[in-house]
């Protein structure tokens, strides 16, 4: 039995849940809650109620989020993301493997703005850049560019985060800048790319709109916004969202400890929703893809669900490319580039 929670009216969804959960629960003998149970049937309808707009929906959306999301979180995780954030956690987060073909999906939509311009400077911004993860691919691209363009365009990259700490473990000569994302220290149209990766699920509603209104206002004309974010659409998450859980991230999913990061997620997307979002604030959507789809799901000994059929897709190779960009709506991560429209 299968439902897709996204697309099935609320009528049907609730007469279909409760089998589904029954037969999807890892311990069919624990039952939900029934206020757990009720806010799972509150979170499906708003998401599939078809009087309302993606937008709309989200708008509401998100306050049952946050209101969940202060009660999942547990306070010994707030001191824990305190004291790793910065830490080996941080590094050992982005070596793992979905996250880097999630930054390789990023770094080759930059890269195809950067070499197919005609400008002779490129500016790159990363918002909550952390430790500037995008440094060394920067210089790696200017290299590139030097072989097809006699006079190559110079490309600043700018790692832009409001935490001073991950700032300082840069570079001494490299720029960095401290700085809120609410409020960008960038004059109106000097921006080729603003880039924030795994940022917007931790704003809240006020947050994320100042956010999107500073992207759209200090980008050029014709200017790259890209984000990417953990997808609520993804296979993994509608199984979670049918059983009443708080859906999990796939970090979350592959630890026994909880994730203090992903206790911080207050906002959650679909690529429909989040596509909406960016039109609503002026932006053109470019492309829509995904760094890998969990495609099966088992059971181990502890009857804990974990993915065991996992496509992942590789930057740079045409063919899966596209195999991402047409799986994107139920992919574990969403990865967008929207642009802003020319004169």
């Amino acid at each position: 039995m299968s439902i897709d929670l996204l697309q099935t009216d609320p009528s049907t969804l609730q007469k279909e849940l409760p089998a589904f959960v029954k037969e999807v629960t890892v311990k069919p003998n624990n039952e939900l809650t029934r206020s757990i149970y009720e806010e799972a049937n509150q979170m499906i309808e708003l998401l599939s109620n078809p009087q309302l707009s993606q937008f709309e929906a989200t708008r509401q959306y998100v306050r049952l989020w946050l209101e969940r999301a202060k009660r999942d979180v547990r306070e010994g995780n707030r001191v824990q993301a305190e004291s790793v954030r910065h830490g080996s956690e941080y590094y050992t987060y982005m070596d793992q493997a979905h996250h880097r073909a999630r930054l390789r999906m990023a770094q080759q939509l930059i890269g195809s703005e950067y070499l197919h311009t005609s400008e002779l400077s490129f500016t790159v911004v990363e918002i909550a850049a952390g430790i500037g993860k995008f440094a060394d691919y920067t210089k790696e691209l200017e290299k590139q560019k030097s072989k097809i363009q006699p006079q190559p365009t110079h490309l600043l990259y700018l790692p832009v985060d409001l935490d001073i700490e991950p700032l300082s473990k840069i570079d001494k000569r490299e720029p960095k800048l401290q700085a809120s994302a609410a409020e960008l220290p960038f004059p109106d149209n000097s921006l080729d790319v603003v880039y924030a990766g795994e940022l917007i699920e931790h704003l809240s509603p006020q947050l994320l709109f100042s956010f999107f209104q500073e992207a759209f206002r200090v980008l050029k004309p014709g200017g790259l916004f890209l984000l990417t974010t953990p997808n609520f659409a993804s296979i993994p998450a509608q199984l979670e969202m049918a059983q009443g859980k708080f859906p999990r991230t796939v970090d979350e999913r592959r630890s026994e400890e909880p994730s203090a990061w992903a206790s911080e997620h207050i906002t959650m997307f679909t690529g429909n929703s989040l596509s909406e979002f960016l039109q609503y604030f002026g932006f053109d959507i470019d492309t829509l893809t995904t760094n890998q789809v969990t495609l099966r799901l088992e059971k181990d000994e502890k009857g804990k669900l974990y993915p065991s059929q996992v496509v992942r897709f590789e930057a740079g190779d045409d063919v899966s490319f596209n195999e991402a960009k047409a799986s994107a709506d139920i992919g574990d991560s969403l990865i967008l580039a929207a642009k802003k429209p020319a004169i």
